[in-house]
């Protein structure tokens, strides 16, 4: 053979070879893609097969509904797994990533798990088993609709972030385009803001919804912590069912809600105080809220410097760095007497039981307290026991009743507690005190020799309860009924 016989001879080779190498490449990019694909279209058919469950609810527990797979999503499996597994097919052979292949037959797996995820969200939202459901309900029926709708979004934005950058060249781009799909802008805005508005507008029966008080978003206060829990949870399983479709490493656990903090499949992290008995010294003082009259500008009184509480605090919550507080009555709380500007009077504020409260270690509850008294109500409220609450005047007779004191307590405003100064612990804490209120004979305030004795005059002992909280706490006078 001649060298130029040769030199076309080894042209030849190359170029086959790389005819061979682009075909490949193409084939990696309709089999990524394809797999994209064909697990949003199971993902489509388990979800709207899981809304079916809670729509047409027979009972309250839906659990085996959820768990079954649909026939639809059957239908969808086997063209996925056909797809991974056929010789000579779009995926054979199989792409060096973008593509899980597990399972028999092969890319099983991928269909599984996308079902799987398809039935966590209502899992996550319901509790397992997933019960707890009302035939019929609008309310939950919404929440399936829309949870899964954005379940669907995600998976479509993936495939979409598949298609157009495919074949995807190694697990960064696998990754990119599994945060590209719980990301979607569509999902994220469009969809989130609809569940947001379906629960505002259909869960008269209120928060957190029936059904999900042993869900992953029992402590939901309102439409907007609910849907964003909720919402959360959805974009858990998008990214789990997304990585699992392509092998992807993308850290779901920071996709879900941008944070480290155990609420998908990673560790919770560890809270700032361990069990124990702790003493908080306030060495800046407060403020004493008074309440104000009908709406008015509350008014208060500085609270003095100097003073103690001890706490007995549990250990965590299994979900939360959550602890409960118990104050000793005996030693608990001290506070020293101080003076009421302008009116001269000295006060002395002593602990005649057990606190309670809690404290969040690694912040986010919701702390804030507002009060609302009123000094006569003729209502039935004052007539009948509360949860924990002994019963009412046993009279019924609504001029009996009217001379009743009532307050409404509410803890929490729907939105979690920040601290300033780059705090993170929230806390809250009521103790039971006689408050005693005094002229001093010889007109010092506060009370020179720090005591009320025989020789001051009184103005006024009470008892109440101290509300603290590391929020904002307000109080008012008003005509309740």
């Amino acid at each position: 053979m001649s060298t130029r016989d040769g030199l076309i001879s080894v042209l030849g080779a190359a170029a086959f070879a790389l005819a061979i190498g682009s075909a490949a490449r193409a084939d990696d990019a309709k089999c990524q893609d394809g797999v994209a694909k064909a697990s949003r279209n199971v993902a489509n058919q388990e979800q709207k097969k899981n809304r079916k469950c809670v729509k047409d609810a027979a009972g309250s527990d839906i659990d085996a509904c959820v768990d079954a797979e649909g026939a639809k999503s059957a239908v969808k499996r086997t063209k996925l797994t056909d797809l991974v597994s056929e010789v000579g097919g779009k995926c054979d052979p199989l792409p060096a990533v973008g593509v899980n292949n597990a399972g028999t037959p092969a890319g099983n797996d991928v269909a599984l798990g996308t079902e799987q995820s398809a039935g966590d969200i209502l899992r996550g939202v319901f509790g397992d088993p997933v019960d707890g459901i009302v035939p019929g309900d609008k309310c939950q029926d919404a929440i399936a609709k829309r949870a899964g709708k954005k379940f669907d979004t995600q998976l479509k934005g993936f495939r979409a972030c598949v298609k157009n950058a495919a074949p995807l060249s190694g697990q960064a781009a696998v990754d990119t385009c599994v945060a590209a799909g719980v990301n979607d802008a569509k999902a994220q805005t469009n969809v989130q803001v609809k569940l947001l508005n379906d629960m505002t507008n259909k869960c008269e029966a209120g928060f957190p919804v029936p059904g999900m008080e042993d869900g992953d978003c029992a402590s939901c206060t309102d439409a907007a912590t609910c849907a964003a829990c909720i919402g959360r949870i959805v974009n858990c399983q998008a990214c789990e069912a997304a990585n699992n479709s392509a092998n992807g490493t993308a850290d779901c656990e920071l996709l879900d809600d941008g944070l480290s903090n155990g609420t998908c499949g990673g560790p919770p992290p560890p809270c700032a105080i361990a069990e124990g008995r702790y003493t908080i010294t306030y060495g800046v003082g407060g403020q004493l809220q008074v309440a104000s009259i009908d709406g008015g500008t509350p008014g208060g009184f500085p609270f003095p410097s100097g003073g103690t509480i001890v706490q007995d605090v549990s250990g965590a919550s299994p979900t939360a760095c959550v602890h409960d507080t118990v104050v000793p009555a005996a030693g608990g709380f001290s506070v020293p007497v101080f003076c009421i500007p302008g009116l001269n009077f000295s006060v002395q504020v002593v602990q005649n039981g057990c606190g309670v409260g809690q404290i969040d270690s690694n912040g986010g509850s919701d702390f804030t307290i507002t009060e609302v008294g009123d000094t006569s109500d003729s209502s039935v409220t004052c007539n009948l026991p509360a949860v924990g609450c002994p019963p009412g005047p046993p009279s019924n007779v609504a001029a009996d009743r009217d001379s009743s004191v009532r307050v409404d307590i509410t803890v929490g405003d729907g939105a979690a507690d920040t601290c300033p100064g780059g705090g993170t612990a929230n806390a809250v804490i009521v103790i039971p005190v006689t408050t005693t209120t005094w002229l001093a004979d010889d007109f010092t305030c506060p009370d020179a020799d720090g005591v009320f004795d025989g020789a001051d005059t009184p103005i006024l002992v009470v008892n109440q309860n101290l509300d603290f909280t590391t929020d904002v706490s307000t109080s008012s006078w008003a005509d309740i009924d």
